[in-house]
């Protein structure tokens, strides 16, 4: 898999362009935790990390064209007991971009292996959301996963996102990337900069989405979502023995609900909470979502003491 080496850079917004982005700097609204970066097989690997590094590890892998910034208020609510690493997925966020035929869910899981082993994290408890979900869920599957506890949010089980039912051939992805490579610089503008009265009837977790999708470029944002469409873990989930916490928002209009329902039924023993929330329960019903998860992630406390 290449070397993995590690180096840290303190920051307080500034992303400096990643390999394969456009280029110059880009300024991040209300991102003031600290990005540190992993060589992972020759790849630059951003992530954040929060709490004391002797206290039970919890790992977190966001979705689809989106980044480690989403788990800031719950790396926050967690860090006096747990310590927390939030990753950028290759093609998001600060870490690096490859070009599309790269991405799939193995490949994923394998970077997340790689840098989990290299941070010294151990068995850990593994946070999904939604294509962080199905990463979660391959990891989880395999028998030296080091699982911990799972916690799935809004997961893609199946491959079967609303109208998106079907897998992405490569002789439709190559035309579509080539277009898509011309047009992408305006359409982050656009993400990134909305007009000033509609800036301000959007919620805060829709702009950073907004920001974050600009963060991603053509390949990486198309790469990820056929990888997510190419991927059906519903055979796997026997094979599954990590307990498991899978949290469902009734109002998702992006990943159907049947989707977290399907991991809650066949993994033995899972919990499954469904809250009054749409794709992002961490943002929308905060207080709801971190009282589920801490409660969850509490034996591991009692584990240590």
């Amino acid at each position: 898999h290449g070397t993995t080496t590690m180096h840290r850079i303190e920051g307080t917004g500034v992303i400096p362009p990643a390999e394969g982005a456009p280029g110059g700097t880009c300024i991040i609204a209300g991102m003031t935790s600290a990005l540190s970066f992993l060589d992972v097989g020759g790849r630059r690997l951003a992530y954040v990390e929060e709490g004391p590094p002797e206290s039970p590890a919890v790992l977190f892998l966001h979705g689809w064209a989106s980044s480690s910034r989403m788990w800031r208020s719950t790396q926050r609510a967690l860090r006096h007991a747990f310590h927390t690493v939030a990753f950028d997925l290759p093609g998001h966020g600060a870490s690096d971009k490859p070009e599309w035929e790269w991405y799939t869910i193995t490949h994923f899981a394998d970077v997340v292996r790689q840098a989990s082993r290299a941070l010294g994290l151990g068995k850990a408890a593994l946070v999904g959301h939604s294509m962080g979900g199905t990463i979660a869920l391959e990891m989880a599957a395999e028998p030296d996963g080091d699982v911990e506890r799972l916690v799935l949010v809004n997961p893609v089980v199946s491959g079967q996102v609303g109208q998106l039912a079907r897998p992405i051939r490569p002789s439709w992805m190559r035309p579509v990337v080539g277009v898509s490579r011309r047009l992408w610089p305006v359409a982050a503008r656009v993400l990134t900069r909305p007009p000033a009265g509609v800036r301000s009837r959007l919620p805060d977790h829709v702009l950073r989405n907004g920001e974050d999708l600009a963060q991603t470029t053509a390949d990486s944002a198309l790469g990820s979502i056929r990888a997510v469409l190419d991927w059906d873990v519903r055979q796997r989930l026997d094979a599954i023995q990590a307990p498991t916490l899978v949290v469902i928002g009734d109002g998702d209009r992006t990943v159907p609900p049947r989707q977290g329902l399907l991991a809650g039924e066949g993994i033995r023993g899972a919990q499954i909470v469904r809250l009054r929330a749409g794709h992002h329960p961490s943002d929308e019903t905060p207080d709801a979502f971190h009282a589920a998860l801490c409660s969850f992630l509490a034996p591991m406390l009692h584990l240590r003491a």
